[in-house]
Protein backbone atom coordinates (compact mmCIF):
# COMPACT_ATOMS: atom_id res chain seq x y z
CA UNK A 1 0.00 0.00 0.00
CA UNK A 2 2.84 2.44 0.70
CA UNK A 3 4.24 1.55 -2.53
CA UNK A 4 0.38 2.36 -4.49
CA UNK A 5 0.86 6.32 -2.19
CA UNK A 6 4.50 6.78 -3.25
CA UNK A 7 3.98 6.19 -7.30
CA UNK A 8 0.74 8.36 -6.84
CA UNK A 9 2.63 11.16 -5.27
CA UNK A 10 5.25 10.24 -8.08
CA UNK A 11 2.80 11.11 -10.54
CA UNK A 12 1.62 14.05 -8.85
CA UNK A 13 4.97 15.75 -8.88
CA UNK A 14 5.54 15.05 -12.31
CA UNK A 15 2.02 16.51 -13.30
CA UNK A 16 2.52 19.53 -11.60
CA UNK A 17 6.48 19.73 -12.85
CA UNK A 18 7.82 20.11 -9.37
CA UNK A 19 10.60 17.52 -9.33
CA UNK A 20 13.49 18.98 -7.96
CA UNK A 21 17.56 17.53 -7.20
CA UNK A 22 16.37 16.30 -3.34
CA UNK A 23 12.90 14.78 -4.72
CA UNK A 24 14.62 12.74 -7.45
CA UNK A 25 16.54 11.58 -4.56
CA UNK A 26 13.75 11.14 -2.68
CA UNK A 27 12.02 8.77 -5.33
CA UNK A 28 15.30 6.91 -5.89
CA UNK A 29 16.15 5.91 -2.02
CA UNK A 30 11.79 5.02 -1.93
CA UNK A 31 11.99 2.89 -4.82
CA UNK A 32 14.97 1.11 -3.57
CA UNK A 33 13.36 0.54 -0.52
CA UNK A 34 10.26 -0.72 -1.48
CA UNK A 35 12.51 -3.39 -3.51
CA UNK A 36 12.20 -1.93 -7.18
CA UNK A 37 15.47 -1.31 -7.95
CA UNK A 38 14.99 -1.14 -11.63
CA UNK A 39 12.67 2.20 -11.29
CA UNK A 40 15.48 3.29 -8.72
CA UNK A 41 17.97 3.14 -11.11
CA UNK A 42 16.32 4.47 -14.16
CA UNK A 43 15.18 7.63 -11.79
CA UNK A 44 18.85 8.14 -10.88
CA UNK A 45 20.04 7.94 -14.31
CA UNK A 46 17.48 10.71 -15.31
CA UNK A 47 19.32 12.99 -12.67
CA UNK A 48 21.29 15.17 -14.26
CA UNK A 49 23.35 17.29 -11.78
CA UNK A 50 24.49 14.33 -10.11
CA UNK A 51 25.84 14.89 -6.43
CA UNK A 52 27.39 12.49 -4.00
CA UNK A 53 24.55 12.40 -2.15
CA UNK A 54 22.37 10.52 -4.85
CA UNK A 55 25.32 8.43 -5.55
CA UNK A 56 25.59 7.23 -2.23
CA UNK A 57 21.31 7.05 -2.06
CA UNK A 58 21.80 4.58 -5.00
CA UNK A 59 24.34 2.62 -3.54
CA UNK A 60 22.51 2.13 -0.19
CA UNK A 61 19.64 1.03 -1.99
CA UNK A 62 21.68 -2.07 -3.85
CA UNK A 63 22.88 -2.69 -0.17
CA UNK A 64 19.59 -2.99 1.42
CA UNK A 65 18.77 -5.50 -1.48
CA UNK A 66 21.48 -7.86 -1.08
CA UNK A 67 22.93 -6.28 -4.25
CA UNK A 68 26.16 -6.32 -3.33
CA UNK A 69 28.05 -6.40 -6.65
CA UNK A 70 26.04 -3.83 -7.79
CA UNK A 71 26.95 -1.40 -5.31
CA UNK A 72 30.73 -2.01 -5.95
CA UNK A 73 30.04 -1.45 -9.85
CA UNK A 74 28.72 1.76 -9.06
CA UNK A 75 31.03 3.09 -6.45
CA UNK A 76 33.64 2.69 -9.20
CA UNK A 77 31.72 4.94 -11.43
CA UNK A 78 31.13 7.29 -8.79
CA UNK A 79 35.07 7.14 -8.98
CA UNK A 80 35.11 7.48 -12.43
CA UNK A 81 33.12 10.77 -12.24
CA UNK A 82 35.18 12.38 -9.90
CA UNK A 83 33.06 11.81 -6.99
CA UNK A 84 34.50 11.55 -3.52
CA UNK A 85 31.91 9.09 -1.02
CA UNK A 86 30.85 10.16 1.91
CA UNK A 87 31.41 7.86 5.36
CA UNK A 88 28.46 6.33 5.27
CA UNK A 89 28.92 5.33 1.45
CA UNK A 90 32.35 3.81 2.70
CA UNK A 91 30.82 1.68 5.47
CA UNK A 92 28.26 0.72 3.03
CA UNK A 93 31.23 -0.32 0.45
CA UNK A 94 33.06 -2.13 3.27
CA UNK A 95 30.01 -4.03 3.98
CA UNK A 96 29.35 -4.69 0.71
CA UNK A 97 33.03 -6.60 0.54
CA UNK A 98 32.68 -7.95 3.55
CA UNK A 99 29.44 -9.80 2.76
CA UNK A 100 31.44 -11.37 -1.15
CA UNK A 101 34.53 -12.13 0.52
CA UNK A 102 36.06 -9.59 -1.91
CA UNK A 103 39.11 -9.31 0.26
CA UNK A 104 41.52 -7.44 -2.95
CA UNK A 105 38.89 -4.81 -3.29
CA UNK A 106 38.82 -4.53 0.22
CA UNK A 107 42.03 -4.17 0.49
CA UNK A 108 42.02 -1.14 -2.19
CA UNK A 109 39.20 1.04 -0.14
CA UNK A 110 40.90 0.30 2.81
CA UNK A 111 44.33 2.22 0.77
CA UNK A 112 41.58 4.73 -0.29
CA UNK A 113 40.83 5.47 3.27
CA UNK A 114 44.21 5.31 4.44
CA UNK A 115 45.27 8.10 2.00
CA UNK A 116 42.06 10.37 2.16
CA UNK A 117 43.28 9.95 6.10
CA UNK A 118 46.47 11.65 5.69
CA UNK A 119 45.47 14.19 3.07
CA UNK A 120 42.46 15.94 4.76
CA UNK A 121 40.33 16.11 7.68
CA UNK A 122 38.86 12.46 6.68
CA UNK A 123 37.65 10.75 10.74
CA UNK A 124 38.53 7.17 9.91
CA UNK A 125 37.92 6.48 13.54
CA UNK A 126 34.40 5.35 12.31
CA UNK A 127 35.32 3.12 9.76
CA UNK A 128 38.11 1.52 11.40
CA UNK A 129 35.93 -1.53 12.94
CA UNK A 130 34.29 -2.68 9.55
CA UNK A 131 37.62 -2.60 7.95
CA UNK A 132 38.68 -5.20 10.59
CA UNK A 133 35.14 -7.25 10.24
CA UNK A 134 35.97 -7.26 6.40
CA UNK A 135 39.51 -8.72 6.72
CA UNK A 136 38.57 -10.88 9.36
CA UNK A 137 35.28 -12.45 7.54
CA UNK A 138 37.50 -12.41 4.70
CA UNK A 139 39.53 -14.39 5.86
CA UNK A 140 42.89 -12.50 6.45
CA UNK A 141 42.86 -12.88 10.33
CA UNK A 142 46.77 -11.04 10.22
CA UNK A 143 45.39 -7.85 8.76
CA UNK A 144 42.52 -7.93 10.96
CA UNK A 145 44.63 -7.54 14.06
CA UNK A 146 46.84 -5.57 12.39
CA UNK A 147 43.77 -3.05 12.31
CA UNK A 148 43.22 -4.18 15.73
CA UNK A 149 46.05 -3.10 17.11
CA UNK A 150 46.44 0.13 15.38
CA UNK A 151 43.53 1.18 17.31
CA UNK A 152 43.95 4.29 19.40
CA UNK A 153 40.22 4.00 21.19
CA UNK A 154 39.06 0.49 21.29
CA UNK A 155 35.73 0.29 22.51
CA UNK A 156 33.43 -2.98 23.40
CA UNK A 157 32.66 -2.72 19.61
CA UNK A 158 36.26 -3.41 18.32
CA UNK A 159 37.03 -5.98 21.18
CA UNK A 160 34.07 -8.16 20.18
CA UNK A 161 34.42 -7.99 16.60
CA UNK A 162 38.14 -8.94 17.24
CA UNK A 163 37.36 -11.81 19.18
CA UNK A 164 34.67 -12.91 16.47
CA UNK A 165 37.17 -12.92 14.14
CA UNK A 166 39.02 -15.43 15.83
CA UNK A 167 35.91 -17.44 16.57
CA UNK A 168 35.11 -17.53 12.48
CA UNK A 169 39.11 -18.83 12.04
CA UNK A 170 38.81 -21.43 14.84
CA UNK A 171 40.96 -19.43 16.95
CA UNK A 172 39.49 -20.36 20.10
CA UNK A 173 42.86 -20.06 22.14
CA UNK A 174 43.13 -17.11 20.64
CA UNK A 175 40.11 -15.67 21.33
CA UNK A 176 40.13 -16.37 24.82
CA UNK A 177 43.72 -14.65 25.30
CA UNK A 178 41.79 -11.33 23.67
CA UNK A 179 39.10 -11.54 26.49
CA UNK A 180 41.49 -11.85 29.18
CA UNK A 181 43.24 -8.87 27.79
CA UNK A 182 40.27 -7.23 27.72
CA UNK A 183 39.50 -8.06 31.30
CA UNK A 184 43.23 -6.47 32.11
CA UNK A 185 42.43 -3.01 30.27
CA UNK A 186 39.28 -2.84 32.39
CA UNK A 187 36.76 -2.87 29.37
CA UNK A 188 33.29 -4.86 30.19
CA UNK A 189 32.00 -7.48 27.89
CA UNK A 190 28.66 -7.49 27.14
CA UNK A 191 26.41 -10.19 25.87
CA UNK A 192 27.71 -10.05 22.00
CA UNK A 193 31.13 -10.95 23.68
CA UNK A 194 29.96 -14.01 25.24
CA UNK A 195 28.16 -14.51 21.83
CA UNK A 196 31.48 -14.35 20.13
CA UNK A 197 33.17 -16.03 22.98
CA UNK A 198 30.77 -19.10 22.86
CA UNK A 199 31.15 -19.46 18.89
CA UNK A 200 34.96 -19.33 19.37
CA UNK A 201 35.12 -22.66 21.70
CA UNK A 202 32.63 -24.37 19.62
CA UNK A 203 34.54 -24.38 16.47
CA UNK A 204 37.45 -25.06 18.56
CA UNK A 205 35.84 -27.65 20.34
CA UNK A 206 36.76 -25.92 23.80
CA UNK A 207 33.90 -27.40 25.72
CA UNK A 208 35.29 -26.31 29.80
CA UNK A 209 36.31 -22.99 28.56
CA UNK A 210 33.17 -22.41 27.13
CA UNK A 211 30.83 -23.89 29.41
CA UNK A 212 32.72 -22.45 32.28
CA UNK A 213 31.70 -18.53 30.10
CA UNK A 214 28.14 -19.75 29.78
CA UNK A 215 28.17 -19.77 33.67
CA UNK A 216 30.38 -16.87 34.03
CA UNK A 217 27.30 -15.03 32.56
CA UNK A 218 25.00 -14.55 34.73
CA UNK A 219 26.78 -15.42 37.91
CA UNK A 220 29.63 -13.01 37.42
CA UNK A 221 28.74 -10.20 34.70
CA UNK A 222 25.29 -10.16 35.40
CA UNK A 223 24.26 -10.93 31.50
CA UNK A 224 21.53 -13.63 31.01
CA UNK A 225 22.27 -15.84 28.42
CA UNK A 226 19.54 -15.21 25.35
CA UNK A 227 18.49 -17.61 22.75
CA UNK A 228 21.61 -16.91 20.51
CA UNK A 229 24.04 -18.09 23.87
CA UNK A 230 21.62 -21.54 24.36
CA UNK A 231 22.19 -22.26 20.69
CA UNK A 232 25.94 -22.18 20.93
CA UNK A 233 26.37 -23.94 23.87
CA UNK A 234 24.13 -26.68 22.30
CA UNK A 235 26.00 -26.59 19.39
CA UNK A 236 29.26 -26.89 21.41
CA UNK A 237 28.04 -29.75 23.38
CA UNK A 238 26.87 -31.22 20.18
CA UNK A 239 30.15 -31.25 18.38
CA UNK A 240 31.79 -32.73 21.43
CA UNK A 241 29.56 -36.01 21.20
CA UNK A 242 27.14 -34.88 24.82
CA UNK A 243 23.90 -34.62 22.62
CA UNK A 244 21.39 -35.54 26.06
CA UNK A 245 23.50 -33.01 27.89
CA UNK A 246 22.56 -30.48 24.60
CA UNK A 247 18.58 -31.55 24.62
CA UNK A 248 18.85 -30.92 28.66
CA UNK A 249 19.74 -27.42 27.96
CA UNK A 250 17.24 -26.83 25.29
CA UNK A 251 14.77 -28.48 27.55
CA UNK A 252 15.64 -26.15 30.73
CA UNK A 253 16.35 -22.91 29.32
CA UNK A 254 14.23 -20.02 30.02
CA UNK A 255 13.35 -18.93 25.90
CA UNK A 256 11.58 -20.72 23.84
CA UNK A 257 13.52 -22.92 21.40
CA UNK A 258 13.58 -22.18 17.75
CA UNK A 259 14.85 -24.10 14.56
CA UNK A 260 18.27 -22.64 14.93
CA UNK A 261 18.49 -24.36 18.17
CA UNK A 262 16.88 -27.73 16.97
CA UNK A 263 19.31 -27.73 13.83
CA UNK A 264 21.91 -27.28 15.76
CA UNK A 265 21.20 -30.35 17.78
CA UNK A 266 20.44 -32.10 14.71
CA UNK A 267 23.58 -31.29 12.24
CA UNK A 268 25.41 -32.84 15.64
CA UNK A 269 23.12 -36.25 15.32
CA UNK A 270 24.25 -36.77 11.97
CA UNK A 271 27.95 -36.40 12.94
CA UNK A 272 27.11 -38.80 15.83
CA UNK A 273 25.30 -41.14 14.24
CA UNK A 274 22.19 -40.74 16.86
CA UNK A 275 19.38 -41.98 14.75
CA UNK A 276 17.10 -41.80 17.65
CA UNK A 277 17.64 -38.70 18.88
CA UNK A 278 17.70 -37.21 15.79
CA UNK A 279 14.27 -38.26 14.60
CA UNK A 280 13.08 -36.26 18.05
CA UNK A 281 15.01 -33.01 16.80
CA UNK A 282 13.76 -33.43 13.46
CA UNK A 283 10.38 -33.36 14.33
CA UNK A 284 10.52 -30.61 16.72
CA UNK A 285 12.08 -28.81 12.99
CA UNK A 286 8.94 -29.90 11.11
CA UNK A 287 6.60 -28.21 13.28
CA UNK A 288 8.54 -24.99 13.13
CA UNK A 289 9.83 -24.97 9.51
CA UNK A 290 7.45 -27.97 7.72
CA UNK A 291 8.56 -26.68 4.23
CA UNK A 292 12.46 -26.54 4.77
CA UNK A 293 13.77 -29.49 2.71
CA UNK A 294 17.25 -29.51 4.26
CA UNK A 295 15.89 -30.96 7.90
CA UNK A 296 14.50 -34.06 5.83
CA UNK A 297 17.96 -34.66 3.69
CA UNK A 298 19.83 -34.38 7.09
CA UNK A 299 17.64 -36.90 8.56
CA UNK A 300 17.38 -39.31 5.77
CA UNK A 301 21.59 -38.85 6.28
CA UNK A 302 21.44 -40.17 9.48
CA UNK A 303 19.19 -42.93 8.38
CA UNK A 304 21.97 -43.75 5.82
CA UNK A 305 24.79 -43.48 8.02
CA UNK A 306 22.84 -46.02 10.41
CA UNK A 307 22.15 -48.14 7.24
CA UNK A 308 18.48 -48.02 7.27
CA UNK A 309 18.34 -47.25 3.71
CA UNK A 310 14.46 -48.09 3.53
CA UNK A 311 13.52 -45.38 5.94
CA UNK A 312 16.11 -42.96 4.06
CA UNK A 313 14.48 -43.94 1.10
CA UNK A 314 10.72 -43.28 2.89
CA UNK A 315 11.96 -39.78 4.10
CA UNK A 316 13.35 -38.90 0.53
CA UNK A 317 10.35 -40.08 -1.18
CA UNK A 318 7.65 -38.14 1.52
CA UNK A 319 9.88 -34.83 0.30
CA UNK A 320 8.95 -35.81 -3.21
CA UNK A 321 5.41 -36.25 -2.91
CA UNK A 322 5.43 -33.16 -1.02
CA UNK A 323 7.34 -30.90 -3.51
CA UNK A 324 9.15 -29.39 -0.75
CA UNK A 325 11.97 -26.95 -2.95
CA UNK A 326 15.48 -26.65 -1.48
CA UNK A 327 16.95 -23.28 -2.33
CA UNK A 328 20.53 -24.07 -4.09
CA UNK A 329 23.69 -22.91 -2.26
CA UNK A 330 25.65 -20.26 -4.31
CA UNK A 331 29.11 -18.55 -3.85
CA UNK A 332 31.02 -16.12 -5.99
CA UNK A 333 34.51 -14.92 -6.52
CA UNK A 334 35.48 -11.45 -7.62
CA UNK A 335 38.52 -11.82 -10.44
CA UNK A 336 40.11 -8.86 -11.82
CA UNK A 337 37.35 -6.70 -11.67
CA UNK A 338 34.84 -8.78 -12.56
CA UNK A 339 31.90 -10.86 -10.45
CA UNK A 340 31.69 -14.40 -10.96
CA UNK A 341 28.78 -16.87 -9.87
CA UNK A 342 28.45 -20.27 -9.05
CA UNK A 343 25.16 -21.99 -8.42
CA UNK A 344 24.85 -25.88 -7.04
CA UNK A 345 24.24 -28.17 -9.94
CA UNK A 346 23.98 -25.69 -12.40
CA UNK A 347 24.36 -26.94 -15.72
CA UNK A 348 23.66 -23.41 -17.98
CA UNK A 349 27.34 -21.30 -16.89
CA UNK A 350 28.73 -20.92 -20.00
CA UNK A 351 32.32 -22.38 -18.68
CA UNK A 352 30.35 -25.79 -17.12
CA UNK A 353 32.47 -28.38 -18.74
CA UNK A 354 35.77 -26.16 -17.31
CA UNK A 355 33.98 -25.95 -13.98
CA UNK A 356 32.81 -29.30 -13.44
CA UNK A 357 36.47 -30.61 -15.18
CA UNK A 358 38.08 -28.56 -12.53
CA UNK A 359 35.68 -29.68 -9.63
CA UNK A 360 36.14 -33.51 -10.42
CA UNK A 361 40.26 -32.75 -10.48
CA UNK A 362 39.37 -31.25 -7.15
CA UNK A 363 37.49 -33.82 -5.81
CA UNK A 364 39.80 -36.81 -6.56
CA UNK A 365 43.24 -34.83 -5.27
CA UNK A 366 40.97 -34.35 -2.11
CA UNK A 367 40.06 -37.83 -1.66
CA UNK A 368 43.51 -39.34 -2.75
CA UNK A 369 41.80 -41.73 -5.73
CA UNK A 370 44.15 -43.85 -6.93
CA UNK A 371 48.11 -44.48 -6.38
CA UNK A 372 48.72 -41.90 -9.35
CA UNK A 373 46.61 -39.88 -8.38
CA UNK A 374 44.34 -37.42 -10.70
CA UNK A 375 47.21 -36.50 -13.24
CA UNK A 376 47.50 -40.08 -14.72
CA UNK A 377 43.74 -39.95 -15.21
CA UNK A 378 42.44 -40.02 -18.27
CA UNK A 379 40.31 -36.93 -20.37
CA UNK A 380 37.65 -39.78 -21.23
CA UNK A 381 37.45 -40.59 -17.20
CA UNK A 382 37.51 -37.11 -16.27
CA UNK A 383 34.48 -36.60 -19.28
CA UNK A 384 32.09 -39.78 -17.80
CA UNK A 385 32.43 -37.89 -13.94
CA UNK A 386 31.53 -35.20 -14.99
CA UNK A 387 28.53 -36.53 -16.50
CA UNK A 388 27.58 -37.93 -13.91
CA UNK A 389 28.33 -35.00 -11.58
CA UNK A 390 25.61 -33.23 -13.71
CA UNK A 391 22.73 -35.71 -14.11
Amino acid sequence: MRLLQGQKLHGLALKSGQIDMVLEASLVDFYAKCADLVLSVSIFDEVRAKNKHVWGVLMRGFIQNGQFADAITLFWKMQDFGYDPCADSLRGIIFACTELGYLRFGKGVHGYLIRKYFCSSFNMDTLETSILNMYAKCGSIVLARRCFDKMLHKDIIAWSSMVEGYAIHGLGSKALELFHQMQEEGVEPNSITFLSLLSACSHSGLITEGCDLFDSMSTNFGIQPELNHYTCIVDLLGRCGKLYEALEVINNMKCKPDARIWGALLSSCWVHSDDMLGSYAAQQLFKLEPGNMGYHVVLSNINVGEGKWEKAETIRKDVNIRNVKKKPGWSCIGVQGRFYVFVAADTLHPQVDEIYRTLVCLTWHTEGIGDGGPHVLSTGIIVNAIDREMV
